[in-house]
């Protein structure tokens, strides 16, 4: 946290790495979903978690709602891949 306090001048959020702490956003792709891995889903699936949390801490409920979607959307995703338990 250290670069935080350093930090001055203009701050743009455009690109691939966060405007003050510099470390990589991670990328969520809807499009590229179907052909993911269970695996790479559920890493989607947190990430898209954490992005609806953060989106009602700040109260952006448009944001919230369309996350939301997204996360019904990769649920039907998963369910569809997983497969049944051994014996059904």
């Amino acid at each position: 946290m250290e670069n935080i306090k350093k930090y001055t001048g203009t701050v743009s959020v455009d690109g691939d790495l966060t405007p003050i702490t510099r470390k990589p956003i991670d990328v969520i792709n809807a499009d590229l979903w179907p052909e993911m891995t269970i695996e790479q889903l559920y890493d989607q699936r947190i990430m898209l978690n954490n992005r609806i949390h953060c989106a009602v801490e700040a109260g952006m409920y448009d944001m919230v709602q369309q996350l939301q979607h997204g996360m019904v959307t990769i649920n039907g995703i998963l369910s569809s891949k997983e497969l049944p338990p051994v014996g059904y």
